[in-house]
């Protein structure tokens, strides 16, 4: 069995190199406000992604609800529309953009065509 003296020595030297230890990597984070002047509610951005183009894509479920992006300058690209307030959703390379909301779901490509919106009925 340890002395107690001895496991008292032991922590300090654990302490100390764990106190000595380089610290850990600089991380900046950066906050934009989605739409300066907005009414308040318009927009409630979570479930932010990295984007195939790029751009940090998020679900907005305010009032003004979609699929939003924005480039990591702070420029915001044109949010992706749909019909109900978006929970989640998965991009693909293609930036087709699959989403799912709590009545309904749809996939969208950007640069135009292949939307696909479904509202199933409720039970």
């Amino acid at each position: 069995m340890m002395e107690p003296r001895a496991f008292l020595v032991a922590g300090l030297v654990a302490a100390g190199l764990l106190l000595a230890s380089a610290p850990a990597g600089a991380v900046t984070i950066t906050e934009f406000p989605i739409e300066p002047g907005s009414a308040a509610g318009a927009h409630a951005p979570r479930y932010i992604h990295p984007g195939p183009d790029g751009a940090l894509w998020f679900t907005d479920g305010g009032s003004d609800y979609g699929i939003g992006r924005i480039t990591t300058d702070g420029s915001f690209e044109p949010p992706v529309s749909t019909i109900v307030p978006p929970v989640d959703f998965v991009t693909e390379p293609n930036e087709t953009v699959f989403w799912a909301g709590d009545g309904g779901y749809g996939a969208h490509t950007l640069g135009g065509g292949n939307d696909s919106v479904h509202n199933p009925p409720l039970f």
